[in-house]
């Protein structure tokens, strides 16, 4: 930890103190950690942000987060960044009430805030866990990733396992979701906005670098509008419709492709109508390529007509039946979200409220450039 009280109580934040202070200290104050009051130890050297540390026999929760430089580091640049903007950060702000303590704290108009720095991978479970911990004492959390946290596989496609999904946030007035990371070592946030999750992990969105020194909470919590790219997109369509089936399929990879060979189906020349960006994907079980193929083959072409209530029954199956994004707000349906884009250019129209008509049948092609050229012609109809 950062921080310790000395034997009258008063904090001490060892690491932007000198080396001269340091030294003097380590001979002259006692130092003990602001949670169990047990004593604690001066730990500074080259290679390491000066910090207190329990003793080995500590029982003491807070001594077995297992904080490294890293972690450390980045907490210390952003209680200063908050610091420099004006706002009474406090570090390690314990919660008694819930039995957890954050990495930093702060109030914006009579709201509290804390910001968690995650820089290692936990379980999901135990984030959402910490999350509702403060949502339940009225305490907004903010979690921002480690720059170490990322993994790219294109310009704007991330890999999200799943603690970063279980961090998803949303503005209260926008269905799309982001993240914030930030590196210690580059001194620069990471912020992902516009999030299409996709599967398996993988994710299409809006990422911009922002130099710390430059940037304000307000402006990395502010909303933005960033564009979408169709060729992004169409890359990951490409992708899916070329890439080698895997020896290590998945459970529900597996189920899919022998889907796929019992309807005489081939990923490279499914409609152009599977795999489109929607808001919402967060509650899907399955990839969106999985899903949207089955609603499409195996609910739109069997009927002329249905009611809404039909396609939700019919595809619950790969509907998430407990939520894992404690941070999103919104009430968004990602099966009407994907109807919507059929209503748009008519190939289903809305006869009543939950009624709704199938005009032309979801076809296949008969190559791959085809595909490809529909692709892009559909991305262009729909004005994506």
């Amino acid at each position: 930890m950062l921080q310790a009280i000395n034997s009258e109580g008063k904090t001490c934040l060892i690491a932007l103190r000198s080396k001269a202070e340091i030294t003097k200290l380590k001979d002259t104050e006692s130092f003990y950690c602001p949670i169990c009051y047990e004593p604690v130890l001066i730990r500074a050297g080259a290679k390491q942000v000066a910090h207190f540390a329990h003793k080995r026999d500590s029982r003491c929760f807070s001594s077995m987060t297992g904080e490294g430089p890293y972690h450390q580091q980045g907490k210390l640049d952003l209680f200063q960044w908050l610091t420099n903007q004006g706002y009474q950060a406090k570090l390690e702000t314990y919660f008694k009430d819930i039995k957890q303590r954050a990495d930093l704290s702060f109030s914006i108009n009579q709201k509290q805030y804390v910001i968690e720095f995650q820089c290692a991978n936990i379980s999901p479970d135990i984030l959402i866990k910490r999350t509702l911990g403060f949502q339940s004492i009225k305490v907004n959390p903010l979690w921002i990733l480690g720059g170490n946290q990322i993994t790219r596989f294109s310009g704007q496609g991330l890999r999200l396992n799943m603690m970063a999904q279980a961090c998803l946030n949303q503005y209260p007035d926008d269905h799309s979701a982001w993240l914030t990371y930030y590196c210690p070592v580059a001194k620069q946030f990471a912020h992902y906005s516009a999030i299409a999750l996709i599967g398996d992990h993988k994710s299409y969105g809006h990422l911009t670098f922002l130099e710390l020194r430059n940037s304000s909470l307000l402006e990395l919590l502010g909303k933005s509008k960033p564009p979408f790219i169709p060729s992004e997109w169409l890359y990951l369509k490409r992708s899916f419709r070329t890439s080698p089936r895997s020896p290590r399929l998945s459970k529900s990879e597996k189920a899919f492709h022998k889907w796929l060979y019992q309807h005489s189906l081939h990923p490279s020349l499914l409609s152009s109508w599977v795999g489109l960006p929607v808001q919402g994907q967060w509650k899907m079980r399955v990839p969106i390529w999985h899903w949207q193929t089955i609603l499409c083959y195996g609910f739109l072409n069997g009927q002329q007509t249905f009611y809404y209530p039909q396609l939700k029954q019919f595809i619950a199956p790969y509907v998430k039946t407990i939520p894992q994004q404690p941070l999103v707000f919104q009430d968004i349906d990602p099966i009407k979200c994907y109807l919507n884009y059929f209503l748009k250019v008519k190939q289903i129209v809305k006869i009543t409220k939950d009624f709704y008509r199938v005009l032309y049948p979801i076809q296949t092609y008969q190559t791959l450039p085809i595909a490809l050229k529909k692709d892009q012609y559909l991305l262009k109809k729909l004005d994506l």
